[in-house]
């Protein structure tokens, strides 16, 4: 992961907005034998951090290279489309004491451009995994063991 843009909202670095650069393996692509190619693409994702005494916030979307391109040049934000996902780690304020923290995970995901389209059981499944491998994540680089 790459930081291309860095813009620091007050004097804490890390309350900032940063466009961030990830290298995936292509998808589906395959060279003339037939075989997966191991070319990689490069995915944008715009992300916002935030923290303070009353907690810590991280919310990242991915986006289109040309249309933040066109954004970076001027260009009109609006036609931007983002679905943002995110986290909220709080302290849990019981009694005064801090004993643990409350973690709030929210995604948006388009699973079908269909308005009539219904959720199959392998988008729910996929759903769910994602949900809890980056709990898993979180819960990982925060060093929790519950």
């Amino acid at each position: 992961m790459q930081e291309v843009a860095h813009i620091a909202k007050g004097q804490d670095h890390g309350n900032a907005v940063s466009l961030l650069r990830a290298t995936v393996p292509a998808t589906g692509a395959t060279n003339g034998s037939g075989n997966p190619k191991q070319d990689e693409e490069s995915m944008l994702i715009l992300q916002e951090t935030s923290t303070d005494a009353a907690g810590s916030l991280v919310v990242y979307a991915p986006v289109d290279a040309p249309a933040i391109s066109l954004v970076m040049n001027g260009g009109d934000s609006s036609y931007v489309a983002l679905l943002p996902s995110g986290f909220a780690i709080l302290p849990d304020g019981r009694g005064g004491a801090v004993d643990g923290s409350l973690l709030t995970v929210a995604f948006q995901i388009l699973v079908t451009n269909l308005s009539t389209a219904e959720l199959t059981v392998q988008s729910v499944d996929t759903v769910k995994n994602l949900i809890s491998c980056t709990v898993h994540k979180i819960k990982s680089a925060l060093r929790c063991d519950n």
